[in-house]
């Protein structure tokens, strides 16, 4: 895992009219999602993490903070 190693709790769930998810949430504090899965193909890995102040990261320029997450700002969608 990108992220470290992790003790989990897996739960499942099957919403109405929805696709069922197996979340696996971090078993000690600070309770992270550390994966997930659905049946509709959906799935995300923990890639990082970091304790920072939200509201000083929100404005033009933060994106900048994803590579600590180790992801990539989106890319500019180009008109059609």
């Amino acid at each position: 895992m990108p992220a470290g190693t992790f003790r989990v709790v897996s739960v499942t769930v099957t919403p109405d009219g929805g696709p069922k998810a197996t979340y696996q949430l971090e078993s000690a504090a600070p309770f992270r999602v550390v994966r997930w899965a659905a049946d509709d193909g959906e799935e995300a890995v923990l890639t990082g993490c970091a304790r920072k102040r939200y509201w000083e990261m929100n404005g033009p320029g933060g994106e900048a903070h994803l590579k600590d997450l180790g992801l990539a700002p989106p890319r500019p969608e180009v008109p059609r």
